[in-house]
Order: C-alpha cells, then sequence, then structure tokens
C-alpha cells in the first residue's frame, strides 16, 4: 500500500511544529501535574504543551511505561526489516526506569505497528512505511488520534526496549500461518470490545462455568465483555437467575464492581425475560429494604444496650427487674427486629462484655453495595413484539414495561433491537448479532473482538470554520490500516476469541468529541443542522475505511469469512450508501426508512457531498475486490479516551458543563471555561470584548471589589481594613462561596469578635451565618457569588443572543438558575442520525432525567425502535433521586418537615418526639440520645422515658396516619404531580424554532413525528 503524508514532510521530525515542555510526574504533584518550580530533574516529564493538565496527568500515570525502560539500547539487525525500522534491545549495563518523554510513547507505538506492517507486506516500499511511522506519530502527538489506553500503554516496549508485555495466558493468531498460539514477545494484550458466546450446559466447554471463567480473565486483565445468556436455563441446574448470580460473585472478585465492565443480553422468547428485566428494580428496592432493616435493627439494639448498661446489679439483662429493658424490648419486637439478634445481644451482657464489645460483636452495619446487579442488561425482542408491546397488553407489553420500570428504578438496562441490528449484520451467514460489547458500541456476533482507535473530530475543524474533509478521510484511512496490522500481534484471553478476531478481522474506528466539534463550528447539538453535520463527518469517516479496506483486502485478501457473506456484506455497504445519499426508499432488506442524510440542512454542504461520493466509491472497491474488515466502525463512550483528547465529551455525548473547576498546584480549584466557548462564540459573530464579557459572567470576576450587594465599600463599612480585605481577596482564589471566606476559620475568632463585635457564643454555633449577622441578605450573597464566582451557565449573559442559547445547551440545567436542558428525544436523535453511517454500535451514556416516570422510559425505548436503532440502554440522571439504598435523609425531613401536623391540631407531638428519640435526638427530661454507639452515663430514668416514647412511635404514627387529611392519597397526589410538572417544564423548554412534537412527557421531538413503525 502506499501511504500519503498530510501531517509530516518526508526528512523532517513529525514533532515539527509541536512544543514540547517539562513538568511533574502526577506521583510528585500534589494535583496532578504540576508546573515545573524548584524540582528535581528525576521527577520531571516531557509532555506536549497544548495538551490539558488532565490529558498529560492521565498520559504519564497510564501510558508511560514506569519502569523496564534502559537507559542505553543497540539496535538488533534484521536483514528483511529497513534500518532505521530495526527493534532494539537493553545495552549490556543498563540502568532501567520510567519513560520519561512523551514521545517515547508516540515512537515505540508506532514504531510497532511500522515494523509488524512492514513484515506482514503492508507496504508497497520503504518510504510507505516511514511516512505511516511518521503520520502515526504526527496524529498522535496533535491528539487527532488515538489508539486505545492498552495499545499505548504495552505496544512497542519489546521493539523500543526489549521489554515483553504480554500476557502469558494469551493467545495470538500468527499472521502468515492462521494458527492459533501462544502470546509471545512483541505481543500485547486485547482492549477495546469483546463479545463472548455461550452453549447450553454448566460445566460443559462453552457452558455457564466456562463463560465465566473466560469472562473473569478478561476482566482481570481489565477487558470488558457483552454475551447473550439466552442458552442458560432450562428444567435442571439452578436456572437463568441462579447461574447469573454465580457470574456476578465472579465479576465482584476478578473485575472491582464490574458496572459497566459486562453487558448481558437475553432474547425476548425465553421464559424467564420478565424476570430478567424485571431483577435489576427488584434489587434496587432490596437493597433498599436492607438498608432500611439494618439501621432500624442497630437502633433499636442500642437502645436495649443502652437500657442495661444504665441499670445496675448482676440482672441488668433481665427485663423482669429492668424496667427500661423491658419497653426496649417491646419496641424492638414492635419493630420486627430479628429476636436471635436480640438474644445474642442479650447473652454477651450477660457473659459480661462491655459496651464498645458489644457492639462491635453484634450490630448489624449497612447493607451490602454489591448485592445489586453489577451489569447493565438488555432484552432482545425483535420488531413482532416491540409492535405488540406499543400497542396493548399481552406479555410483550409486560415484558416492555419490565424494562422500563428496571431502568427507572436502577438504570443501565435497554433493549437490542434484534431485527434492526440483523438488518445491518454484514455477516449473517456466520451467525447472528446477539449481545452488546460492554460499552455498547461493540454489536456483532458472538466470541469476536475488535481494537479501537479514536478520531478526534474536532481537530478536525479549520482555523476559518467548517471540517476538513480531506483530513479527515486521511487520518480516517491511516488508523484503518494501524487497526488492522494490530490484529496481528493483539493477544486474546481465549483462543477461539484469537481464531474468530482473525476471522472477521473487525475493527472499531471511532468518531469522537462530537459535540467539541459541534460546538466549535457554533452548532447546538440537539438541531437539525447539528445532528445532519454530525452525521456527515461519520459517514465520510466510514466511507474512506470502507475504501481502505477494499484496497487492502485487493492487495492482502479479504478477511477469512468475507466468500460465505459476501451477499450481506454488500447488501449492507448499499444501504449504507444510499443512506448517505439522502435516500428515502430503496433500501434492502429493511422493513422501514433509517435516518437518511439530509444534505439540504448539513451547514457544510460540501462535506456532506463527499461523504456521498465517497460511499460510491467504497461500495465499487469492495464489489471488485472485498473487504479486509467484516466491522470499519463505531461509537464508544470510552472517557479515558475522552480525557486523552482533551475532548469536550466522548463518543456521541453532549458536553457536560461549560464551565469546570480545576485543581491549583497550589491547593484549592478555580473555575475554567470550556475552551470551545470562545470557538462558539467566535463562530456565532461575537467580537473579543463580548466574549471577554460573556466568560466573566460564566466563571465570574475573582474579586469582591466592584460585586453588586457585598463590595469592598460595604465591608469597610462593617469593620473591614485594607489587611483584612486583602486576606479575603487572597481567599477567594481557593474557593467557590464566599461563605466559606467570611468565617470564623478563614477570619479569625478574635477579628470576629473585636473588629466586627459579633457575639463568641453565636460564633461557636454550626449554622452561625457571619454575613447574614452583618446585615447582608440571602439575595445580596447570591448576587455577590455570582459576580465573584460567576454563573456556571450562559442563561442570561451579556451580549448573548436568546436563539444562540441553544448552542450551549447541556444534559442538565447549568447555573444557580438555569432552566434549559438537552431533553432525551435530542440525545435520541442524535444516536439515530449516527447509526445509519457507523458498522458498529453507537454506544452511550443517556440518562434519564429525575423527572421521569417509567412511562417515559418506555417511550424512549420505543423511539430508539422507531428510528432506527440497533440497541439502547437508558441510565439514572445524576440530579435523580439517591438510590433507596443511601437513605435520603434529607429529603425526607424536608417532606416530613413540612407534613409534620403542627400542636395546634392535637395529638401530634408525641409523635415528633418519638421520630426524634428515634433519629437520636433527645429523650424525654432533656437527656442527649447517642446516634451511634451506647451512651453509659444514660440514667435509667432517662432511658426509660425513652423506651416509653420508642414503643408509643408506632402507636402514635399508626393514628396520625388515619387522622391527619393530608397523608394518603393526598401525599402520593402531590408527589405524583411533582414529577410531572418537571417533565412538563422540561419538555417546555425546548428550542422555539423545532416544529411541535409528538407530547410524550419527558421525550418532546425536534423533527417531524414519528410515525408507528410499520413491520
Amino acid at each position: 500500500m502506499q501511504v500519503v503524508r498530510r501531517y509530516t514532510a518526508e526528512g523532517a521530525s513529525p514533532y515539527d511544529g509541536v512544543v514540547f515542555c517539562s513538568r511533574l510526574r502526577p506521583d510528585r504533584a500534589s494535583d496532578g501535574i504540576a508546573s515545573l518550580s524548584d524540582s528535581l530533574t528525576d521527577d520531571l516529564v516531557t509532555v506536549p504543551a497544548g495538551w490539558s493538565d488532565e490529558a498529560c496527568a492521565m498520559l504519564v500515570s497510564t501510558c508511560m511505561a514506569a519502569d523496564g525502560v534502559p537507559d542505553a539500547t543497540l539496535p538488533v539487525a534484521e536483514d528483511d526489516v529497513p534500518r532505521w525500522l530495526w527493534r532494539s534491545e537493553a545495552a549490556p549495563g543498563a540502568a532501567r526506569g520510567p519513560e520519561t518523554d512523551a514521545r517515547q510513547v508516540f515512537d515505540r507505538v508506532a514504531g510497532a505497528l511500522s515494523w509488524h506492517g512492514w513484515r506482514a507486506g503492508y507496504f508497497d516500499s520503504a518510504a510507505d512505511a516511514r511516512a505511516f511511522f511518521d503520520e502515526l506519530r504526527a496524529t498522535m502527538c496533535r491528539q487527532v488520534a488515538l489508539p486505545d489506553l492498552a495499545v499505548l500503554r504495552d505496544a512497542g516496549r519489546w521493539w523500543a526496549y526489549g521489554d515483553a508485555a504480554a500476557a502469558p495466558a494469551a493467545f495470538v493468531t500468527d499472521y502468515r500461518t492462521g494458527a492459533v498460539r501462544r502470546a509471545g514477545p512483541g505481543d500485547i494484550a486485547a482492549g477495546g470490545a469483546v463479545i463472548h458466546g455461550v452453549t447450553a450446559g454448566i460445566a460443559g466447554e462453552g457452558g455457564t462455568m466456562d463463560l465465566w471463567r473466560r469472562e473473569a480473565a478478561g476482566l482481570a486483565a481489565g477487558l470488558g465483555a457483552g454475551v447473550n445468556v439466552s442458552a442458560m436455563g432450562g428444567a435442571s441446574g439452578p436456572g437463568l437467575m441462579g447461574q447469573l448470580r454465580i457470574g456476578d460473585s465472579a465479576a465482584r472478585a476478578f473485575g472491582g464492581d464490574g458496572r459497566a465492565a459486562r453487558f448481558i443480553a437475553l432474547d425476548a422468547e425465553h421464559p424467564e425475560a420478565e424476570l430478567f428485566a424485571s431483577a435489576p428494580g427488584a434489587a434496587c428496592e432490596y437493597r433498599a429494604a436492607a438498608g432500611a432493616g439494618a439501621r432500624l435493627a442497630r437502633r433499636h439494639l442500642d437502645a436495649i444496650a443502652a437500657a442495661c448498661f444504665a441499670a445496675a446489679g448482676a440482672r441488668r439483662h433481665d427485663p423482669g427487674v429492668n424496667p427500661a429493658l423491658r419497653f426496649a424490648l417491646i419496641a424492638a419486637r414492635e419493630a420486627m427486629v430479628s429476636w436471635p439478634a436480640v438474644e445474642r445481644l442479650l447473652a454477651l451482657i450477660a457473659a459480661g462484655y462491655g459496651p464498645e464489645a458489644v457492639r462491635d460483636m453484634t450490630f448489624p452495619g449497612e447493607a451490602r453495595r454489591d448485592a445489586g446487579p453489577l451489569t447493565r442488561r438488555a432484552v432482545r425482542a425483535g420488531d413482532a413484539v416491540l409492535d405488540a408491546a406499543s400497542y396493548g397488553g399481552g406479555a410483550a407489553a409486560a415484558l416492555l414495561d419490565a424494562v422500563a420500570r428496571s431502568t427507572w428504578h436502577a438504570g443501565d438496562c435497554g433493549l437490542i433491537y434484534r431485527d434492526t441490528a440483523e438488518a445491518w449484520n454484514p455477516c449473517a451467514g456466520s451467525g447472528a448479532v446477539r449481545s452488546v460489547g460492554a460499552d455498547g458500541d461493540l454489536l456483532f456476533l458472538d466470541d469476536t473482538a475488535c481494537g479501537r482507535a479514536h478520531l478526534n473530530l474536532e481537530a478536525f475543524v479549520a482555523p476559518r470554520g467548517g471540517i476538513d474533509a480531506d483530513a479527515l478521510a486521511h487520518a480516517a484511512r491511516l488508523w484503518t490500516v494501524a487497526l488492522d496490522i494490530a490484529i496481528g500481534f493483539t493477544a486474546h484471553p481465549t483462543p477461539r476469541l484469537a481464531g474468530r478476531a482473525w476471522e472477521f478481522r473487525a475493527i472499531g474506528l471511532a468518531p469522537a468529541n462530537i459535540a467539541g466539534a459541534l460546538m466549535a463550528l457554533g452548532l447546538a447539538y440537539d438541531s437539525c443542522q447539528g445532528r445532519a453535520l454530525a452525521a456527515a463527518a461519520a459517514a465520510l469517516t466510514t466511507a474512506a475505511a470502507g475504501s481502505c479496506s477494499a484496497a487492502m483486502a485487493d492487495a492482502m485478501g479479504a478477511f477469512p469469512a468475507y466468500a460465505r457473506n459476501r451477499d450481506t456484506a454488500m447488501r449492507v455497504l448499499r444501504n449504507h450508501a444510499r443512506a448517505a445519499e439522502g435516500a428515502d426508499g430503496g433500501y434492502e432488506s429493511l422493513g422501514w426508512t433509517p435516518v437518511p442524510l439530509r444534505a439540504a440542512r448539513c451547514p457544510e454542504a460540501g462535506l456532506a457531498r463527499r461523504a456521498a461520493l465517497a460511499w460510491q466509491a467504497a461500495c465499487e472497491a469492495a464489489a471488485a475486490a472485498g473487504m479486509r474488515n467484516a466491522q470499519l466502525t463505531l461509537v464508544t463512550p470510552d472517557r479515558a479516551a475522552m480525557r486523552l483528547l482533551d475532548a469536550a465529551a466522548p463518543g456521541a455525548e453532549p458536553m457536560a458543563a461549560p464551565a469546570a473547576f480545576e485543581a491549583i498546584p497550589a491547593g484549592g480549584f478555580r473555575k475554567t471555561a470550556s475552551a470551545r466557548i470562545p470557538s462558539a462564540l467566535r463562530a456565532l459573530g461575537y467580537d473579543e470584548g463580548q466574549i471577554a464579557d460573556i466568560l466573566r459572567f460564566l466563571t465570574g470576576h475573582g474579586t469582591l471589589a466592584q460585586a453588586p450587594g457585598i463590595d469592598h465599600a460595604a465591608l469597610r463599612r462593617r469593620g473591614f481594613g485594607n489587611a483584612a480585605l486583602g486576606a479575603v481577596e487572597a481567599a477567594l482564589a481557593g474557593t467557590f462561596d464566599i461563605r466559606f471566606v467570611f468565617s470564623k476559620w478563614a477570619l479569625g475568632e478574635s477579628f470576629c469578635v473585636r473588629m466586627l463585635g459579633l457575639d463568641r457564643r453565636a460564633l461557636a454555633s454550626d449554622s452561625f451565618d457571619l454575613l447574614n449577622a452583618l446585615g447582608f441578605s440571602d439575595d445580596a450573597v447570591g448576587a455577590a457569588n455570582a459576580y465573584c464566582f460567576g454563573a456556571d451557565g450562559m442563561e442570561g449573559a451579556p451580549h448573548l443572543r436568546a436563539d444562540h442559547l441553544a448552542v450551549f445547551d447541556t444534559p442538565q440545567p447549568q447555573g444557580r438558575d438555569g432552566r434549559r436542558r438537552i431533553v432525551v428525544e435530542g440525545r435520541i436523535r442524535m444516536l439515530a442520525a449516527l447509526q445509519p453511517f457507523v458498522s458498529g454500535g453507537v454506544g452511550h451514556a443517556l440518562a434519564m432525567p429525575a423527572g421521569s416516570a417509567p412511562a417515559d422510559c418506555r417511550e424512549a425505548l420505543l423511539l430508539g425502535w422507531r428510528l432506527g436503532l440497533k440497541h439502547l440502554v437508558l441510565g439514572r440522571a445524576e440530579d435523580a433521586p439517591a438510590d433507596a439504598f443511601d437513605g435520603g435523609w434529607a429529603q425526607a425531613d424536608a417532606l416530613f418537615g413540612a407534613l409534620m401536623p403542627r400542636r395546634s391540631e392535637g395529638g401530634a407531638e408525641p409523635l415528633r418526639a418519638a421520630l426524634n428519640v428515634i433519629e437520636g435526638g433527645r429523650a424525654a427530661g432533656g437527656a442527649p440520645v447517642a446516634r451511634r454507639g451506647v451512651e453509659p452515663a444514660l440514667s435509667a430514668s432517662a432511658v426509660t422515658g425513652m423506651m416509653s416514647q420508642a414503643l408509643a412511635l408506632a402507636h402514635t404514627a399508626r393514628g396520625v396516619a388515619r387522622s391527619d387529611p393530608r397523608n394518603g392519597t393526598t401525599i402520593r397526589t402531590g408527589v405524583t404531580a411533582a414529577a410531572g410538572t418537571a417533565a412538563g417544564a422540561e419538555a417546555s423548554r425546548r428550542q422555539a424554532s423545532e416544529p411541535p412534537g409528538s407530547g410524550v412527557s419527558v421525550l418532546s421531538s425536534a423533527d417531524a413525528p414519528v410515525e408507528q413503525r410499520q413491520v
């Protein structure tokens, strides 16, 4: 193959034009990578100056070799390899240490890929190999493209240093013979994505226990996996759910908590499908019950122990002679505390154990978090099931409702749209698409894997605007070759995975940082124009990769399974091309119309035309020569890659926030605006003065000198001198709320008393507000905070036009008064716009908003099916109510404070007192009740009073619940109405320029209303 240079020139360094600087290692700096200042040379690393501190810290800590790098090497002569490409090994007596320069990482990764590619015959000449070597290094150091972390971490260590980094139990397919062999020197452990297969049976090869063994081996190596478990279950054995619990235990043992590292799918026709779909929600409720039960039991056992230890005599543990204990036991029984736990507690006290020993030995702790699901789950359902579920009741609707409820309860649940995935399956002759990789990006056959490389779309934004289509196509071709070469030296945990990786040669070229590219161009994520541009970029990426794959097939042969899959592979390519042309019909073997690329909506009309032409060329080349790779592209939500690329968001995700806090090397934090904000404002036509004003509004002025409400003049009138004002200004840099600066700890108690005239006893209270005590209202504090530290959002910014606000929208409202957000439908439509132009899946992290209901989750899943997604998994929003296990006591206190009957309503005060006692407030007579531990000094009378009120709790609570008219349906209706109001408010914040929507509660339509999909 011939390699064209774009980022480099022959004879010049690939790093020309890239500035490098020295910084401290992350483990030597207190917060991330600090600036160079009086540091030892051994603590320094050389990194690209244009990379952020976070990206540099990740590169150094995760990708740079920590040891084994010789300070002197010797080349190893190879007759059939150009001299400049010879591998190296440590010189005799060389000392070994860590890598200290980012260029060492780029050199060894690019060198290993070029060396393997040369030996496998990928290049027409040494000049092409050299161009490939240089272009890879240039794109990596400029953050144009990067491979997975596993490749950056391990690739090339044997080539550059003679240091083998392969896993000893891994397997590789030899590129010369196609035979599976043990991994050897120069091979690297697999990264990317994997899908396992499983057969019926428990103990046999390929069965359940073999699956968990294979999965555990991958998890131990940091490799997530997906699997379809429909073969499990049956009349004998522990059943499907029992076998899945075994897998959960193995995942916790070998892969940490396992969340987001596993994806388990089940066919809708499986007899336990509804139970499988309901399990995450049920597990969430189980954790809630276990947590509540543990807390309740601990409080009652605390009370029993307190009653015993407050009494005197050898029979203090006998309720017959200890009245306080008698009341405590009655209250525990009323609360249904485990009676064996009570008996064990009394036995220990009778044996002479003290308070601390008793508590350590008998009192239960919190419920274990690992009791719940550790995987992302999806039901694999066909069009017939989904069509039936969308129209009425029956088993199909019950199954969909179970998935929706689990999504609402616990998140990480969804659907695989079986018929859609199969319609886009290029290798249907070799099997069905049955599951998804752990990140939701790999949608392919069982027992297959693919490596990934990430293309930073923001890096292709031209200085004067628009996407550089030539650069994007060049980078796509370059990294398609790199990923195909990597198949020959990537080791997999099982021989079958290694063999199937070779048989299908699936690769995962991943367009990334879509949100960053859109914002840099001044386009809203949730807009027709934004979706069209993202689709055009993805279409061109996949088409360029397809043409390159066909060229490799012409030179080196198609993937081994191509012959039996030629018809389906070509059909899928032609459907991709039809979608790129914007066709509304004429698709082959598709019962619906996918979301096509609308060139008229794309602000870069040339990019859309280029994508359509590129797809025509790819289809012609593939028809003549075949394809080297069964799968070419996918979209992954890999956050590690996002941090290395300094991306605004991973994959197809929207930007999380326009401003963020970053660590200050000297300590503390500072707020900074996203680097995309100025670019977006320039693209929208704002001048530099206006941009500066908007940025100050977003991140703050950093001073109170002219702040509204609380400025220097107002502070001087209250006793602040120049020295005190200087200390206040200096302290502002390390915080994000002025209340932290105006406190006795920051200003000093002596200053507060002597200079400000504050009461020393009032200062001692934890609830004391110094600014309020000085006469500043909460509104004044809020205004000063916004001036000093910024609004955190773009709503209300000076100069910013209302129709430009959508460009800066995020999934959650931003700022103290923010109301705008990207609604769920907007995110699903972006995924659907990309899906026809990637050959794999569109991985995502889509969270339902806090105000959503199970019905909203149901509608979102159906919308994904109607729009042609291959799969959709929904999560819980960050602002959703806390997991039921976590208690949520602050919310409960606020609710009960409003609902608690007042004294005038009669009979409620005993309930309030009893609640205070049980919650750890104060007992009868004012004696404190410990929230944790036992109070040996508690008097017998106090304990007796406490127990009597504890016993009264159950009876009084029942009576109040029956008598209070605000309880019952009134309370429940209020909560439901609040949820509906939140959902409606979100829908009302849609852009006014979009057409009217379909009217579902949390979803709202930005394009034409979605018709029922015809099956």
